[in-house]
């Protein structure tokens, strides 16, 4: 009887923590709600009646590493460490905050005993650290206890992490029984297999959907080709009241994108300004960026570009440098302003600048920026780069010097690089 109350006593302390700190949230900023769950942690545990529940409850709240670290310096205080479920919540809290690494080192240090969530937690955090999906996959298999839906949906991810598509499939199946994210999974790894139509046809069995559900069938149709079947589901989605969000939009802005569509894409733009009204998201600005720059609105795309100033990313940076189409000098300036605002040029980028050299006719810029690329940029040559030179020497009335290039590169050719050929052919010998 004693226990019991003592118990009640605990709960209650908790509660009323947990009323306190909401109050105080309803009423404040998210900078003032962050010194609030210390400002209750020390108040309350003062007391000395705070539960492994209510410390539970904080760690949750906890919204930086700082905060972090004082609650687990009270439950070390209290002597309440060695609880399994508080240390589940601990390295959860280091995951949250940005800390992966320290709730793996609490994993393999600091715990006696683990149940399944522990291990579900640690393969979340290895996932953070290792996005080839290796250290979560040894993870799964050292697992000493049943598995379960949130186990196999973590070696899904590590799966698809490290591009092993056919496994993720025989994972899937192998699965005893399946969640929402277990089935928004496998629409992913069968978009990136290349098969939409397994991708729909799981999209029309699954029992229940979500916003990712429909954002991952849209994200599938756009990367496979299927633009107009992105807007018919788009359609779908209004009917079913499911409400957009940033990636719902910048997906179908690039579905109108692909399509030409200029007016269906103004109206999306509409919505995703309105959405993105006040500090404006990188990833939205990026996509309405794009959407300008591929329906050849420079002077718009521009604008846009300005707003993200300062939060520009390498997408922003080589949206601009497609935009200016044949102006080498600006898009070398462009390329300049990009290093000196710390961002690296990736694939896109030089591929983006050797496109505008070749539009150009600027031969001489765009060999020089070609054999520049791995030694200054730290951009590594793939096939793309090589079709982009193929192009610009072609189009500069040296067929014999595109096909020695072809035939030189480190690559197989494909259908693109033989159709760059034949037009560089056609022009030399119809000049």
């Amino acid at each position: 009887m004693a226990g019991t109350l003592q118990q009640d006593q605990c709960s209650i302390w908790g509660a009323l923590a947990q009323q306190e700190l909401d109050t105080r949230t309803s009423s404040s900023s998210g900078k003032e709600r962050v010194s609030d769950v210390v400002d209750v942690l020390e108040r309350w545990s003062a007391d000395k009646q705070l539960d492994i529940n209510s410390y539970g409850f904080l760690l949750r709240q906890a919204m930086s590493i700082q905060e972090g670290r004082r609650i687990v310096a009270h439950i070390v205080r209290r002597g309440l460490a060695k609880h399994t479920f508080l240390k589940n919540l601990v390295m959860d809290m280091f995951k949250r905050c940005g800390e992966p690494e320290e709730a793996v080192r609490v994993f393999l240090d600091q715990m006696e005993r683990r149940n399944h969530f522990s291990w579900n937690i640690v393969m979340s955090a290895q996932l953070q650290l290792d996005h080839s999906g290796e250290r979560a996959k040894r993870t799964f298999d050292r697992m000493p206890i049943g598995r379960d839906v949130v186990s196999w949906n973590a070696m899904l991810a590590a799966l698809v992490s490290s591009e092993e598509m056919d496994l993720a499939v025989e994972a899937w199946h192998k699965m005893a029984c399946h969640n929402l994210v277990s089935w928004n999974a496998v629409i992913a790894v069968c978009s990136r297999r290349g098969d939409l139509a397994a991708a729909l046809s799981v999209f029309e069995w699954m029992p229940d959907r979500d916003l990712v559900s429909w954002n991952a069938i849209l994200s599938a149709c756009v990367q496979n080709g299927e633009n107009e079947q992105a807007l018919e589901l788009w359609e779908r989605m209004q009917q079913d009241a499911v409400k957009a969000d940033k990636i719902t939009l910048t997906t179908l802005l690039d579905a109108c994108a692909n399509l030409g569509l200029d007016a269906l894409g103004a109206s999306l733009l509409q919505c995703t300004i309105k959405w993105n009204s006040g500090e404006p998201d990188v990833v939205v600005a990026n996509a309405v960026l794009n959407f300008h720059v591929r329906c050849g609105n420079v002077s718009d795309a521009k604008a846009v570009f300005e707003t993200i100033k300062y939060r520009r990313d390498v997408v922003s940076w080589s949206s601009m440098v497609a935009a200016v189409h044949d102006d080498v000098a600006e898009a070398l300036d462009l390329l300049r302003l990009m290093l000196l605002d710390g961002v690296a040029p990736n694939k896109i980028t030089s591929l983006g600048v050797l496109s505008v050299c070749s539009h150009a006719g600027a031969l001489d810029a765009g060999c020089s920026f070609f054999l520049s690329l791995e030694a200054d940029y730290h951009t590594r040559l793939a096939l793309e780069h090589y079709i982009c030179m193929i192009d610009l020497v072609g189009r500069a009335g040296n067929f014999d010097g595109a096909q020695e290039l072809m035939h030189s590169m480190p690559f197989e050719a494909d259908n693109v690089a033989w159709r760059i050929l034949m037009a560089a052919y056609l022009q030399y010998y119809s000049a």
